[in-house]
């Protein structure tokens, strides 16, 4: 832009000093150039900056006005607002990479449940050696049973110590929770309480009722035995001999055991053998059919015997 207003200052220079034709004084046309109308002047300035258009600008010098053009006196103007200077774009190397738009993807994190963690307690119970009342602990003590579980319950073994009292019988417990710690740990390997926190104990808190109580159980009543009746007459049983053996069986005599038949009676003879005497048996069953109660209380006779005397065992079918 700043060429072309140069170029058009010197076409408008050109134009003063081209000759004419008027014959008014000098000083005359340039009061009448002077009071053109605009219009005039808009003119002229499209018409010289078309012709410095192309290949280069041309001075007035280089191009005089055609003969006959009369001389007008142009009083160039400034415009309101400069046009800002053309600047070049930049080149664009061809190698440049174009980049690639990235779209971000939303990462959803994933959901994390909190779970309160319930601490374990070891629950033990110990026997004690004798009853005094509910809040009278006896010593010293020794394990009956222990098991891990997260209830603070005092109740948990209950039924585990009622069913393990024998029938007829009364046992006596102190019943302790216990963190579940190294030292509870070495208090149950040890499996004996001399007196209270002798070796340690690492009792919950809460004292009575919380972390500790006494329980006796009573054991089931026992059935009833039955009645062994005396035998007033013995039924004879029959004669057993090596010809008839008379529903007697010798099958569960082992290699180092027999049984003989002598005159008027049986001989039953074992000698040592390998294993603990495991093959050192002798055997003879009979089979009865008989209320338990008339079984009276069975035994044998011996005429001669050395050792050992053998024994009498009973089945039940």
């Amino acid at each position: 832009m700043n060429r072309l207003m140069a170029a058009c200052t010197t076409a408008l220079r050109a134009i003063r000093l081209a000759p004419g034709k008027s014959t008014a004084p000098r000083h005359a046309n340039k009061r009448a150039s002077a009071m053109k109308p605009v219009a005039v002047l808009t003119t002229m300035i499209l018409a010289v900056g078309l012709a410095v258009t192309g290949a280069g600008l041309a001075s007035a010098e280089d191009n005089p006005a055609p003969s006959g053009t009369p001389a007008v006196d142009v009083v160039p103007t400034t415009p309101d607002t400069p046009a800002a200077p053309a600047t070049d774009p930049a080149p664009t190397p061809e190698s440049a990479a174009v980049p690639t738009a990235v779209t971000p993807t939303a990462v959803t994190p994933a959901a994390v449940t909190l779970a309160a963690v319930t601490p374990t307690i070891v629950i033990a119970a110990w026997n004690m050696p004798s009853w005094v009342d509910s809040t009278t602990p006896t010593w010293p003590q020794t394990l009956k049973t222990s098991e891990k579980t997260t209830s603070t319950s005092l109740n948990t073994l209950d039924e585990t110590l009622r069913a393990g009292v024998a029938c007829g019988t009364t046992e006596q417990f102190q019943v302790d929770l216990y963190n579940d710690d190294a030292i509870t740990t070495s208090l149950i390997a040890g499996k004996i309480l001399t007196q209270p926190h002798t070796p340690p104990e690492s009792l919950i808190p809460g004292g009575w009722g919380t972390a500790y109580k006494l329980i006796q159980v009573v054991g089931a009543k026992c059935p009833v035995p039955p009645t062994m009746q005396k035998c007033d007459a013995i039924t004879d049983g029959g004669v057993s001999t090596n010809l008839n053996a008379n529903g007697w069986t010798f099958g569960e005599t082992r290699t180092a055991g027999s049984n003989t038949y002598v005159s008027k009676g049986i001989k039953v003879e074992t000698t040592a053998s390998a294993g603990g005497n495991a093959q050192s048996k002798a055997a003879g069953y009979h089979a009865l059919s008989m209320p338990l109660s008339d079984m009276g209380e069975p035994s044998m006779a011996y005429t001669d015997a050395s050792g050992v005397l053998p024994s009498m065992q009973i089945g039940l079918d």
